[in-house]
């Protein structure tokens, strides 16, 4: 859904793309962070998004503003962890799963940290104000397709 001041280009679209992939992310670390007290220093993310290298991981970091971590399997997504819990399941032996990840998998990861960018932060908030005031359309929409 548009404003009636909106810009319509291939860029502001992708972006729109991108930022409403992330967005439930956001509103769900909004809660986490505001309501439940947890703290969160950096985040690594995974999944086929992330396979065009910095684009993603850029738009993630401005969005939650935290450092978002890419290991070098990042864009393998939900197949390569599903392989890694088969492999903890079958050798992580009386381990913690965080501590076969941390001595295992991740001994030595190939991996970049992208910072948050004060200037992306701040388009990220307006589109979630947006995206917030549009999810009562979204709950109608489904209301009026269920009939």
């Amino acid at each position: 859904m548009r404003t009636p001041h909106s810009r319509l280009s291939l860029p502001n679209f992708m972006l729109a793309h991108l930022y409403a992939a992330f967005a439930p992310l956001k509103i769900g670390m909004d809660i986490l962070v505001g309501e439940e007290g947890i703290k969160t220093d950096v985040m690594i993310a995974q999944g086929g998004l992330f396979r065009t290298p910095v684009i993603a991981q850029q738009i993630l970091a401005n969005m939650l503003n935290l450092p978002i971590t890419l290991m070098e399997t990042a864009g393998e997504g939900g197949s390569w962890g599903m392989a890694v819990l088969a492999c903890f399941a079958k050798y992580g032996e009386n381990k913690l799963l965080a501590d076969f990840l941390d001595e295992v998998v991740f001994q030595k990861p190939k991996s970049t940290t992208l910072m948050p960018e004060p200037m992306g932060g701040v388009g990220c908030e307006q589109f979630m104000k947006r995206y917030k005031q549009a999810l009562p359309i979204e709950r109608a929409a489904n209301i009026l397709d269920d009939d």
